[in-house]
């Protein structure tokens, strides 16, 4: 049994991390609309950094950059929602609950990358890519199976 002081503090980190999950949803939904996070504009920024790189090359910057931004970003998600649904579970924790928050949060996250590239379908300035979700997906396993490491 923990010490009401250690309870207490557990709530408030498990809460903690289920505002930035909270947070970073409502960066990805506003990123998914603006045509500042837009292949277009990455393109532009680039093209001013570098300006005697060919199309071909920014090209290439730009979706690596990008795609490399979809697996970290998810990546990071999975791992603060598993962070968020592990701060509900009560210490010490069993193996069993500990692998079904994870299992959990990286349904959720895989859930907003669908739904995320759907709606990025429905805007002009940008394009829902099913490419992008299975980066996504990548990511995902990737921060499960980090936070699962760590938390086993």
């Amino acid at each position: 049994m923990e010490p009401k002081g250690n309870s207490s503090g557990r709530g408030v980190r498990a809460l903690l991390w289920w505002v930035l999950a909270v947070a970073y949803l409502a960066v990805i939904f506003i990123a998914a609309w603006r045509p500042e996070f837009g292949a277009e504009a990455a393109r532009q920024i680039v093209s001013r950094l570098f300006p005697t790189l060919g199309p071909a090359t920014i090209h290439g910057i730009v979706v690596g950059v990008r795609k490399s931004l979809h697996f970290l970003g998810y990546a990071a998600f999975a791992i603060i929602l598993a962070n968020a649904f592990l701060g509900t579970i009560p210490k010490p924790r069993s193996a069993r609950p500990v692998v079904t928050a994870c299992v959990i949060a990286g349904l959720a996250a895989v859930s907003l990358a669908v739904f995320d590239e759907a709606l990025q379908a429905r805007f002009p300035h940008r394009s829902g890519n099913p490419r992008d979700i299975g980066i996504d997906i990548l990511g995902i396993a990737v921060g499960v199976a980090l936070r699962l490491r760590s938390a086993l």
